[in-house]
């Protein structure tokens, strides 16, 4: 999840309004409506399996088996909270329009 937690991080500095993380192909950010591969691992299917199952909220885990499809927020201290689009068929995450800790705090 470190790895995980460094690409949130990587895209709220980069301005990035979403993450696309893929298996098999490099993690792209959109930054200026452009989409932009950045350098590192490229996703495996087990790494993305590993954050799907740490990030999804324990209620919304029966609704992705069922529906293979679900969408939730997730907030990570110190970078901010992240809304996300998960597709297991496709092996897809999404996450857009971060919005870092300090513009979310009347969340807390």
């Amino acid at each position: 999840m470190e790895l995980f937690h460094r690409i949130l991080k990587l895209a709220v500095d980069g301005g990035a309004s979403d993450i696309h993380l893929k298996v098999g192909t490099p993690v792209v950010f959109r930054i200026s409506r452009q989409l932009i591969a950045i350098e590192g691992p490229v996703p495996t299917e087990e790494w993305v399996n590993d954050v799907v199952k740490n990030i999804t909220p324990p209620h919304m885990k029966k609704r992705l088996e069922d529906e293979r499809e679900v969408d939730f927020s997730y907030f990570e201290p110190g970078t901010g909270r992240f809304p996300y689009q998960l597709i297991p068929a496709t092996r897809v995450i999404r996450a857009g329009d971060a919005f870092r800790e300090d513009e979310c705090a009347e969340f807390r």
